[in-house]
């Protein structure tokens, strides 16, 4: 990304930053990072820290993580457990499902019409 600054401005900034035996580039970082003293630095866990914000503010609901011994990664995990919900579905549920998803779609398709979008997807195959 670039800045365009006007002259003094950038002037200021490189001054500043010389002061402060930084370069501009981290001087800056600097300034943003105490705009935001809550901002963590490391990148994850800021990620985190985002979530658990927006999470609180549309009361997003949580689930726990599925259940794992270690020997599959996380979505490998979160994949198995649906495999095992699916396996236990009843065979009224799973016509009740594609129903509902055939609503949706139904649904998308009316809103796409409306706003002169064209939606095509293949039939799945049965």
């Amino acid at each position: 990304m670039a800045l365009e600054l006007n002259p003094e401005i950038e002037r200021q900034v490189l001054e500043l930053a010389q002061a402060a035996g930084t370069t501009a580039n981290d001087y800056v970082a600097g300034l943003l990072q105490a705009a935001d003293p809550t901002a963590s630095p490391d990148p994850a866990t800021r990620v985190r820290e985002l979530l658990h914000q927006w999470q609180q503010y549309d009361r997003t609901p949580t689930a726990s993580p599925a259940p794992n011994d270690g020997a599959l990664t996380p979505s490998e995990a979160l994949f198995r457990q649906w495999e095992r919900e699916d396996a236990t579905l009843s065979a009224m549920s799973v016509p009740d499902r594609e129903r509902n998803e055939n609503r949706a779609g139904g649904i998308l398709e009316m809103w796409l019409e409306k706003r002169s979008f064209t939606l095509r997807c293949a039939e799945p195959e049965r």
